[in-house]
């Protein structure tokens, strides 16, 4: 019986390499997609200093505290996001300005 590794046209991969590697921009995108509440938003995650930033867009209806909310956005110390992300920082965007962020840590 032959794998699908032996028939002609495929690459070889070694199985010492990791096919499928961390991505933290894409782990991090997909993280927020699945937590924000309905009407916002997450501009794409940048990374400067060591530390991965996203600014969080809140709709103009919603009331609250956005750096309070932003805490609740925070990866649980168990996440699988912190396998290749040590520090997320997260900055609201509010009726047209921006508040105090939020660091997460692993």
């Amino acid at each position: 019986m032959q794998s699908l590794g032996d028939l002609p046209g495929r690459p070889f991969i070694d199985p010492d390499v990791d096919p499928y590697p961390f991505d933290p921009f894409l782990s991090l995108r997909t993280y927020l997609r699945q937590r924000l509440p309905a009407g916002w938003w997450a501009r794409d995650p940048v990374f400067d200093a060591g530390a991965f930033s996203v600014v969080v867009n809140i709709p103009e209806n919603w009331r609250g505290n956005p750096t309070s909310a932003m805490l609740q956005l925070c990866p649980q110390p168990g996440s699988t996001l912190w396998q290749g992300i040590g520090v997320i920082e997260l900055k609201p965007f509010y009726h047209k300005s921006p508040w105090p962020s939020v660091t997460c840590r692993r």
